[in-house]
């Protein structure tokens, strides 16, 4: 995906979902850049069921951890302005809870 905007044509809006620029738009600004503090960010998770056995949600994390260190599925990522950063399972439980 390529993003772009003729100079001089059509004004550019900041960007808003990040507090810098992305490398795919280096000449919008990101919001944050003109309203300090300010920032949205997002997140995708993946849940089982309650009482799954702790090795079934042990595999289930470590073959999400390989897909989204392919090549392509970073490639992917980085097109979209995002990033895939898999975590723990614990990590969505304490993220959802400060939400």
């Amino acid at each position: 995906m390529k993003i772009a905007a003729p100079v001089g044509r059509q004004p550019l809006f900041p960007v808003s979902c990040i507090a810098r620029r992305p490398a795919q738009l280096p000449n919008v600004p990101a919001v944050a850049q003109t309203l300090p503090g300010y920032d949205v960010t997002s997140f995708a998770g993946i849940a089982a069921p309650g009482g799954t056995p702790e090795a079934v949600v042990a595999q289930l994390n470590r073959e999400l951890h390989a897909v989204l260190a392919l090549p392509e599925v970073c490639r992917r990522f980085t097109e979209s302005g995002g990033n895939g950063r898999p975590g723990m399972p614990g990590k969505m439980a304490d993220h959802l809870s400060r939400s």
